[in-house]
């Protein structure tokens, strides 16, 4: 899959925190590159975050991720969806590999969404997810299990 412009500055803005995010003028330029990011992109994906192994549709518009979020390989992120945590806990997600999250999702609390997953759009999860789920709604529910 080839990367869009957002994946590709994402990610370079990731490497840059991560390998020499120690040196002051570094820092100031990933800092400053976030919050380009964020303003064009009305978006907020910390530069801590691991996105390897994300692809952000739609050029990433709206995304809010929590930078405690543990994000698995292979992960398809639709645009304006929300992984975050519950008021008042630290605890955020997990997401597994091979997950597709559609657009306008919601993900909060300490939960974990199983590997080879598809959230539809605008699911508003708030529990545990098995693997090879298929859900949708709000609350989401699982309308389908698929076979591996």
């Amino acid at each position: 899959m080839a990367l869009n412009r957002f994946n590709r500055i994402i990610r370079f803005n990731n490497r840059l925190f991560e390998t020499i995010g120690g040196g002051c003028k570094s820092l100031y330029i990933s800092v400053l590159i976030h919050r380009l990011i964020c303003w064009y992109y009305h978006c907020d994906i910390a530069m801590n975050l691991n996105v390897k192994g994300c692809y952000f549709n739609h050029r990433g518009f709206g995304i809010v991720i929590n930078p405690n979020t543990k994000l698995g390989n292979n992960i398809n992120i639709q645009h304006a969806v929300t992984i975050g945590t519950k008021a008042g806990s630290n605890i955020a997600p997990v997401v597994e590999d091979n997950v597709t999250i559609g657009a306008k999702a919601t993900i909060i609390g300490p939960i974990t969404i199983g590997h080879d997953s598809i959230i539809g759009a605008g699911a508003v999860v708030v529990k545990n997810i098995p693997p090879y789920s298929v859900v949708v709604g709000n609350p989401a529910k699982i309308i389908k299990t698929i076979n591996h």
